[in-house]
């Protein structure tokens, strides 16, 4: 006889919500390291492309962190961005999928 043990049936509640917490977290910590990493990457392309200097580039990281704290105010701030910026500017970029935005 070949018994089955689903593996949900081993955790508790507690045990569950713990572990997607954990998931969560680790997965904000990536994101965040990409970005930084992402970040990083558009300083050196500036500096090497039209030779933005140390202040130059620390007033778009701070330009950076204002729109990125603007964002978490706005829940439609995509949809401008890709209307008033991308599109009026016609930079090739995809747009947003507003329905997994939400998750």
């Amino acid at each position: 006889m070949k018994a089955k043990i689903r593996l949900q049936d081993r955790f508790t509640s507690k045990q569950k919500a713990d572990i997607e917490a954990y998931a969560k977290e680790v997965a904000h910590r990536e994101d965040q390291d990409n970005a930084r990493r992402f970040l990083k990457i558009v300083c050196v392309a500036l500096n090497n492309v039209y030779g933005f200097g140390h202040q130059r580039l620390l007033r778009l990281i701070a330009e950076i962190e204002r729109i990125s704290a603007e964002r978490d105010d706005d829940p439609v701030f995509w949809s401008h961005v890709d209307r008033d910026v991308i599109e009026f500017r016609a930079l090739p970029f995809q747009r947003e999928d507003y329905d997994r935005l939400g998750e």
